[in-house]
């Protein structure tokens, strides 16, 4: 098929007049230019829509590409290139994919299942269809600061719990990381605030802020990182303990009366050995919470009390029942025998 011959931009008055050409000829080199003014022309002149110039320029045949469609060529310019020149240069992706026609079939597959899902469903259906497309619902970023804000105040709330019990130098850190995140939720507030109420010309203020509280927030990351892995702030004491296995003497009978809290060594694992009611217990003596020596807290009932930051735990078997502790004591079970008292871990701790 000849390319269609444009002499003057009154050829170009009508943008739907090109459509419709480029739509007959798709595939091949459309419209000629008698000069590269014309092109000029055609980019400035008034319409609906001037078609814009593709930045590839092919110097060897002086053709230009339009919307990738069309193709402008000057007069008189070798035209052997011409039908193949668009393919030759399309990107290697594009021609890899362009082969896999297997593709269409799974593809309009996959397409209907998903469409006859939505429509299954009724109205809830295309409801949910809305939201997906982002129809009915918020920016995506919007949408996903929003989710960031509340979880940054549920943060901050956990946080200012566990800033409550810590003191020295890891108290000076919680408190830097503490205030360095409190900035950032601010900030995504504020961002936030931006986006909902403000003209849209300041959206792209609201994401600059946002982005930068993003970037104060890795900072607060390291800081609350830190705390934990270089000061082990809740961390679980007893992650690392050893005990035995199997039985070990850790006294006489003596040893323990009745309602004494008792530290003792089982195998190199700190226990608290306590008698109630006649009746043997024993559980790892260093609290999991911060290490607070078990054996100087409370008893009452079965349940000692931490005397460092209060933690609760059952002598039973060693269970958390208070906070601010999330970890329980490792559980022994206690026997005597011949006046002896001896011990094993109830279950390996690793």
């Amino acid at each position: 098929m000849q390319p269609s011959r444009v002499t003057s931009a009154a050829d170009l008055v009508s943008p739907r007049m090109a459509c419709s050409s480029i739509g007959a000829n798709r595939g091949s080199p459309l419209l000629v230019f008698e000069s590269a003014a014309v092109v000029l022309k055609a980019r400035r002149g008034s319409g609906s829509r001037p078609y814009k110039l593709n930045a590839r320029v092919w110097p060897a045949t002086q053709t230009f590409f339009l919307n990738n469609h069309m193709a402008i060529e000057r007069k008189g310019a070798p035209d052997s290139r011409r039908a193949g020149s668009r393919r030759d240069h399309e990107a290697f992706v594009d021609r890899l994919v362009r082969r896999q026609t297997w593709m269409d079939g799974l593809a309009e597959g996959t397409q209907g299942l998903i469409g006859g899902a939505y429509k299954a469903l009724g109205r809830p259906g295309q409801a949910l269809k809305n939201a997906m497309h982002g129809t009915t619902i918020p920016a995506a970023g919007d949408f996903a600061l929003a989710i960031g804000i509340a979880a940054g105040l549920l943060a901050a709330l956990t946080g200012s719990t566990d800033f409550h019990d810590t003191y020295g130098h890891e108290r000076r850190l919680a408190l830097t990381h503490g205030a360095v995140m409190s900035v950032v939720v601010v900030a995504e507030i504020t961002s936030f605030a931006i986006r909902i109420a403000a003209p849209p010309t300041s959206h792209i203020a609201a994401v600059d802020l946002a982005t930068g509280a993003w970037l104060l927030a890795l900072a607060g990351a390291y800081v609350g990182g830190h705390l934990t892995f270089a000061l082990g702030t809740a961390v679980n004491r007893n992650a690392f303990a050893e005990g035995p296995a199997h039985f070990v003497k850790v006294g006489s009978s003596d040893d323990f009366p009745e309602a004494k809290k008792v530290r003792t060594d089982a195998g190199g694992l700190p226990a608290l050995i306590v008698r109630k009611d006649g009746v043997l217990h024993a559980i790892g003596a260093v609290c999991s919470h911060a290490g607070g020596p078990l054996e100087e807290g409370t008893l009452d009932g079965d349940v000692v009390t931490c005397p460092w930051h209060s933690s609760r735990f059952c002598i039973d078997d060693g269970h958390v029942t208070g906070g601010p502790a999330t970890f329980s004591q490792p559980p022994l079970l206690v026997r005597e025998r011949n006046g002896a008292v001896e011990v094993r871990l109830a279950h390996p701790l690793h």
